[in-house]
């Protein structure tokens, strides 16, 4: 049976024990969750995604063959002598979005403020019909006469 003069140093042991591996010198790498949201407008899709403490250099966003993709990360900044518990997630992201027919690619958006990312992706306008105006050629005006 134990005292409770004995069963202190072995709390004490199992509290260093717990803190010693609760304060890691380097951050668990962990996927980055991104959270997004998606909205139609007449003549844009605009896509609106957070992305809290990733540097404008550390994302590239690229659309090929009717997907929108989007990859970043947000690296953990420490110094090498302190000791970090990390309670925010760290590392790469990447999701995509199928984007339909119709997109002006070559007029992409993007801008980043406040933790999110905004990118805007005009559709192309819709083809109006048009009147084809009839000339007559001038060497032809006197055909049928």
């Amino acid at each position: 049976m134990m005292t409770t003069r004995s069963a202190i140093p072995t709390l004490d042991r199992v509290f260093d024990e717990a803190l010693r591996t609760a304060f890691r010198p380097t951050p668990t790498r962990a996927t980055f969750p991104v959270y997004a949201d998606v909205r139609e407008k007449g003549d844009a899709y605009t896509f609106q995604l957070d992305v809290p403490g990733v540097k404008r250099e550390n994302l590239e966003i690229t659309l090929e063959a009717h997907t929108l993709t989007i990859r970043g990360e947000r690296r953990f900044e420490g110094g090498e002598n302190e000791r970090v518990t990390c309670g925010r997630p760290y590392g790469e992201f990447a999701v995509s979005f199928a984007v339909p027919d119709g997109i002006e690619g070559d007029h992409l958006t993007a801008d980043l403020a406040d933790g999110v990312l905004t990118i805007n992706l005009p559709k192309q306008p819709k083809a109006q019909p048009r009147k084809i105006p009839i000339t007559v050629a001038p060497d032809r005006q006197s055909l049928g006469t």
